[in-house]
């Protein structure tokens, strides 16, 4: 089983990021076999769909609850002129996260309306949710790190920091800086939940390229290879779908409990990380066009002579430089070892799939 983390890290005073966080999330569950969120995360999901829908999503397969027990953390530029940084943290006990959630509800309580008789099964849910332990450890390496690097001059350049911080672009330089903290936060957060994938918003890329030394977690790409295959397949705009309502939460729970849809997602996941990080998305499009033709370059080789041929296959060129492979193989291999050299993708992405958005759509 393969996972990601990925927060909705809703702000709520960007402008409708509060309305289309969830898109992504559901998004992501018919690519990921866990998504692991933070449990705060859920009074937001409530705003947005509904306190049934909510739960009956976070308690599905695909979701996994995770407890930092903070739901601040946040780098500020102190009266000494010095990078700071703060959390907030409490015991685990009914009563602080009674006041967690309160806390949590307060900014966006414009949004929607609390009801008291969500107030026990949350925390119950909060209760459930995986624990973090040595939280104490996990900031204060955080910090240290963060802290160290806000003097190097190449990380500021990766963050477009200005040379230095004023009265007048204190806030701008506060929003930058904490990128770098939630990057160093949550990759630490992937490491710990043993993450495979993870969620890198286009804010922060420049900052995980930069430290791409450090990840043990790949950066979260499988949505773009899935976008280049449903453009090709011309399935419509999945998100776009969510958005307007075409598809719903139940959809998206049924499409990724079906036995085409596990086999894809391990087709998927075994597709990038045979894989160099840098690779053309272009490529993708063609391996995945391959592995769908009935008698592909793949099952022939694989088929003929005990798999003589299986390296010299032209269509992948991949050796030591790919991160994902061994000295001397080929994504061929890499599909025989994950019993996926005779499979075909289309099972899903046409007989599945669209033909489920087709009967929605008509």
């Amino acid at each position: 089983m393969f996972s990601t983390i990925f927060s909705t890290g809703i702000r709520e005073l960007f402008k409708d990021e509060f309305e289309n966080a969830y898109i992504h999330l559901l998004d992501q569950m018919l690519l990921y076999d866990v998504c692991n969120i933070p449990v705060e995360d859920v009074i937001y999901l409530i705003g947005t769909l509904g306190y049934e829908l909510t739960m009956k999503l976070v308690q599905s397969p695909g979701i996994q609850l995770f407890d930092s027990l903070s739901n601040r953390i946040g780098l500020v530029y102190g009266p000494l002129n010095e990078w700071m940084m703060f959390n907030e943290k409490s015991p685990e006990t009914e009563a602080s996260i009674s006041v967690r959630i309160d806390k949590i509800y307060e900014p966006i309580k414009n949004k929607f309306e609390f009801r008291s008789e969500w107030k026990t099964p949350l925390i119950q849910l909060f209760k459930k949710a995986y624990f973090i332990n040595d939280l104490n450890t996990l900031f204060k390496d955080t910090e240290l790190q963060t802290i160290q690097d806000m003097h190097k001059p190449d990380v500021k350049k990766v963050l477009e920091m200005s040379p230095a911080v004023t009265s007048i672009n204190v806030s701008e330089q506060q929003y930058k800086a904490n990128r770098l903290l939630h990057y160093h936060y949550h990759r630490r957060i992937a490491s710990l939940l043993k993450c495979d994938y993870l969620y890198v918003p286009v804010e922060l890329e420049g900052v995980y390229d930069y430290y791409s030394h450090l990840n043990t977690s790949k950066k979260d790409k499988l949505g773009a290879i899935f976008e280049k295959i449903t453009k090709l397949e011309r399935i419509p705009d999945i998100p776009s779908l969510i958005k307007n309502g075409v598809l719903t939460v139940e959809d998206i729970l049924q499409i990724r409990e079906s036995s085409s849809a596990k086999k894809f997602r391990k087709w998927i996941d075994t597709l990038n990380k045979s894989q160099a990080e840098d690779i053309d998305l272009d490529e993708y499009t063609s391996l995945y066009h391959e592995a769908c033709m009935t008698n592909n370059k793949f099952k022939t080789a694989y088929n003929s002579k005990a798999g003589s041929a299986v390296r010299t296959i032209g269509l992948v060129a991949i050796g030591a430089a790919s991160s994902g492979l061994g000295l001397g193989l080929t994504f061929v291999d890499y599909l025989v070892s994950a019993g996926l050299d005779d499979y075909n993708p289309a099972s899903y992405t046409r007989e599945n799939l669209k033909t489920f958005i087709n009967k929605k759509t008509k």
